[in-house]
């Protein structure tokens, strides 16, 4: 299940223009090497120096906020995507970037709550539905069903009744993950749908550990589509403490990801070791899918390493704007 060999190669005669554009965007992405230098870097002025030979090129400078600065590239990285890939497999990225029409459906489900209006200045355009569109779920007048798996009204009466803007949250990712492990187990792609299935147990992993931590019901933000069954989570609720990840064999695969990490949630009660342990993870996964020629593969593995840089990116920018230690896990990059 862990360990699988996937073919190199289709017979998808689509993916030839694509994949020669795509090594050009691959050699845009940023080394390790220069990564680790960057975090050097002794403000924001010298941080933007040493990015002025990559794609961010003056981008730090122009941008009023490192918000705006990801959200810009993330478009630009989407649309680049999208020329290059077959029409006929779009349907696969919009998997993917359907969780920032998520995102938008939270911001907006959140804004009517706190009794505001909705202003699409707000909402995110790197989804793969306009700010009118996802504002246009919310007319009261509307008669075609909204295109998420959620219910509206449920939400807005959950909230009356608990006053928990994170079950807004909660209902909005479980629908989103809902999806994705539907539409990628459509498409027949053992890789993916493993990738998939992976992240879905290590972001359940890390909502069991915080859970443990805050005393909230697991219940409400437990994923479902992972190899682990809820109903492994569901027989160690009652128990103290988050221990059972690592001493109970339905862990076991991910038990190398997580042990250090939850070392260092215990001494420094900070999570920011667990992330990036379980980000590393993943990079390593896709790091396999650079020698995938002539299919989707390569194109996902591009998309998910650029959004991993794009968050590093920020993680840089907050870090050396505020002065904040990086920590001791070292992040590691689609090039390494």
């Amino acid at each position: 299940m862990w360990q699988k060999e996937y073919p190199v190669l289709s017979q998808d005669s689509d993916f030839v223009h694509g994949n020669s554009q795509l090594a050009l965007l691959e050699k845009e992405l940023i080394s390790q090497s220069a990564f680790e230098q960057y975090q050097s870097a002794s403000d924001l002025q010298d941080l933007a120096k040493l990015l002025s030979d990559t794609v961010y090129a003056g981008k730090i400078e122009s941008c009023k906020t490192i918000d705006k600065l990801i959200e810009d590239e993330t478009i630009r990285f989407r649309d680049e995507l999208y020329s290059l890939v077959p029409e006929k497999k779009h349907n696969i990225l919009d998997a993917f970037f359907r969780k920032y029409d998520y995102n938008n459906l939270k911001i907006c489900l959140k804004t009517i709550l706190a009794g505001r209006e909705l202003n699409s200045s707000d909402l995110s355009t790197a989804g793969t539905m306009t700010a009118v569109e996802i504002i246009g779920c919310f007319d009261e007048e509307r008669k075609d069903p909204i295109p998420f798996d959620v219910d509206i009204e449920e939400i807005k009466n959950l909230y009356k009744k608990e006053r928990e803007m994170r079950s807004v949250d909660a209902l909005c990712d479980k629908a989103y993950y809902k999806e994705l492990v539907e539409t990628i187990g459509d498409t027949g792609d053992e890789f993916l749908t493993d990738y998939i299935r992976q992240m879905i147990d290590l972001k359940n992993i890390l909502i069991f550990i915080r859970c443990k931590n805050t005393g909230l019901p697991q219940s409400k933000f437990l994923l479902s589509g992972g190899y682990i069954s809820t109903a492994v989570y569901d027989i160690y609720e009652s128990e103290a403490g988050y221990e059972a990840v690592l001493t109970i064999s339905d862990f076991q695969p991910y038990r190398e990801v997580i042990a250090k990490g939850i070392e260092a949630l215990r001494k420094t009660d900070s999570y920011a070791e667990l992330e990036t342990s379980v980000r590393n993870y993943f990079l390593v996964l896709i790091s396999d899918l650079q020698d995938s020629f002539f299919s989707m593969k390569p194109f996902i593995g591009y998309m998910l390493a650029k959004e991993h840089e794009l968050g590093l990116i920020k993680k840089l920018y907050i870090h050396i704007k505020n002065r904040i230690p990086f920590g001791k896990e070292k992040d590691r990059l689609y090039y390494a």
